[in-house]
């Protein structure tokens, strides 16, 4: 899919696959082969196919922007209350509980191996 152009994607991917009515996007978005297609691009070839396309504005806390790149650093760094402002709800990770080799208990300290 990275090596789409924005023309690609959208006739490929948004409307063979999707066929949406409206797409919702963020300021800053990128799409295509080399970030070759932003926000206006997007508009341009979504309206060629009855598409509407929606930008949605910054939002801001103490001065930086709420966004994915912010969301991911938080998660990384432990920091969940500011991963849980930008998400809009806390952190999760959900997925099949595997079966491991069940060490941990035997000192005291059950796992789940996602």
């Amino acid at each position: 899919m990275r090596d789409l152009t924005p023309q690609e994607f959208v006739d490929e991917i948004l409307v063979k696959k999707y066929d949406p009515v409206c797409v919702i996007v963020g300021f800053n978005f990128y799409f295509g082969k080399g970030r070759a297609g932003d926000a206006t691009t997007l508009k341009a070839i979504c309206a060629d196919n009855g598409i509407d396309v929606i930008v949605v504005s910054p939002v801001q806390d103490a001065g930086e922007n709420y966004s994915s790149s912010r969301a991911r650093t938080a998660v990384r760094t432990g920091d969940f209350a500011t991963a849980a402002a930008i998400l809009g709800r806390p952190f999760q990770i959900s997925g099949p509980v595997l079966h491991g080799d069940k060490r941990g208990r035997e000192i005291g300290y059950p796992t789940a191996n996602q």
